[in-house]
């Protein structure tokens, strides 16, 4: 993909947008922007071992490093967070879809164009769709408070006021947890040649995610895996045809229905 001029004009044209929108210094941005490169590789480790990207754990990394470079600068600290976040879930949604494109046999240039048409037309539809459910509920409302938008503001000032607001036994335990998944992480690559140990070994990575998520988020794949190992020893060759398409539908399905669920309760008011 070095033919690809957006990968190589994406930094500027952040710093050129970041920078004077926030009244920002132009290396903290420049800051920000190297951070979320290797907030990134994170992020996309996380997303291969447990299938889920904690962009918003991942992000919190940046915000603590702003702590020192702009201590006190609320607005610095969620906007290097923010660039951290966003770009920590686009190295995923890539990963994804240049994986699966890779398993398909696709062409990578191709791909890179279906990316580029399908990043222009976002545009649009996610503004109309913000504005559709900023007009129907109201953003924040009681029905869609935007939790994350709070832990992120609550995250800056907490470094603005300094480890003094957290509880006493809050850092001992995030460092002896980090020192944990530090040593897990050196026995994992030190025991390649063991391979039983990695059977046993858990992955820090994957228990940490397991206490980030909600029950309303793993409850239901637990469920799903449940029923498709059950159908897969069942029926192995109705497995093998329709799979696919029935957890394909249950996705769709669910996502066009709030689309027209949210355009009904439009149009009604």
């Amino acid at each position: 993909m070095s033919h690809a001029p957006a990968p190589r004009l994406s930094p500027p044209r952040s710093i050129g947008v970041v920078s004077p929108m926030f009244n920002l210094p132009v290396g903290q941005v420049l800051l920000a922007v190297c951070l979320s490169c290797v907030i990134a590789i994170l992020a996309v480790r996380a997303l291969g071992q447990t299938d889920l990207n904690p962009v918003s754990a991942v992000g919190k990394l940046s915000q603590v490093v702003f702590a020192f470079v702009a201590p006190g600068h609320v607005v610095a600290n969620i906007v290097a967070g923010a660039l951290a976040e966003a770009g920590a879930t686009q190295a995923g949604d890539l990963l994804q879809d240049l994986k699966t494109g890779h398993l398909l046999g696709c062409s990578p240039r191709a791909q890179y164009y279906a990316q580029l048409i399908g990043a222009t037309a976002s545009i649009f539809v996610t503004v109309a769709a913000y504005q559709l459910y900023d007009h129907v509920y109201g953003i924040p409302s009681a029905q869609f408070s935007a939790p994350v938008a709070h832990v992120w503001k609550d995250m800056a000032i907490l470094m603005q006021q300094g480890s003094s607001a957290l509880p006493e036994s809050a850092v001992r335990y995030a460092s002896g947890f980090a020192i944990a998944g530090a040593t897990l992480s050196v026995i994992e690559h030190c025991s390649h040649s063991v391979k039983w140990i990695g059977y046993f070994l858990p992955s820090g990575v994957g228990f940490g995610v397991g206490m980030y998520v909600t029950p309303d988020w793993t409850i239901p794949r637990v469920v799903g895996a449940i029923v498709e190992l059950t159908w897969r020893r069942r029926d192995p060759n109705s497995h093998d045809k329709y799979m696919l398409m029935v957890a394909s539908g249950f996705v769709l399905g669910e996502g066009v229905w709030s689309i027209l669920q949210l355009a009904l309760k439009a149009m009604l008011h």
